[in-house]
């Protein structure tokens, strides 16, 4: 995503990685037949992956779907020192901007919270931007799943996210379970 919650990860140059390469743990994958990648990176401070719907591109979107992992970060913050960190940060990518955290639970007894940005008018592009985030706390990495909108969500939007973020499960390399 090459917007302004990009400036939330570096990954610098690095080979591409599988998710279940991570010692960690991952999220559980969810097909969207719709989008495809449009861009992954990892390295030894994290991994990326960035979903576009067919046709689009990870500069010309309409929507994303991004999955994050940030190496060791799980062991300095909770996922809601995370996202005071994400919110601390709004100012300086979108001056108008404002979020919530939605939710605070667990995603398979690992601690999480879903939170939500909105950017009226991104400096960036001139277009609205909303991201919606699930944060999830590994053993040592924190993992996130992301949907962004360059518009206002519609109601179909955001109970898609919900959908989305429900059906998420943790997976370790013994994990069998639904998408591990």
């Amino acid at each position: 995503m090459k917007s302004a919650f990009a400036a939330l990860i570096v990954l610098g140059a690095a080979k591409v990685v599988s998710p279940t390469a991570n010692s960690d743990g991952r999220l559980s994958q969810y097909a969207v037949p719709s989008f495809t990648v449009g861009f992954q990176q990892a390295n030894e401070r994290g991994e990326i992956t960035e979903r576009v719907p067919n046709g689009e591109t990870v500069e010309r979107w309409s929507s994303m779907l991004t999955d994050q992992r940030f190496t060791g970060v799980a062991q300095r913050l909770t996922p809601q020192a995370y996202a005071a960190n994400i919110f601390g940060a709004i100012p300086s990518f979108c001056p108008a901007g404002k979020g919530i955290i939605m939710n605070q639970g667990q995603v398979s007894r690992r601690p999480a919270v879903t939170l939500r940005v909105d950017c009226p008018k991104n400096p960036a592009t001139g277009l609205p931007e909303t991201n919606m985030m699930l944060v999830v706390a590994g053993p040592r990495d924190m993992h996130v799943r992301q949907i962004a909108w360059r518009r206002l969500p519609t109601v179909a939007d955001l109970e898609f996210a919900q959908t989305y973020f429900r059906a998420t499960s943790w997976c370790t390399r013994t994990k069998k379970g639904f998408a591990c």
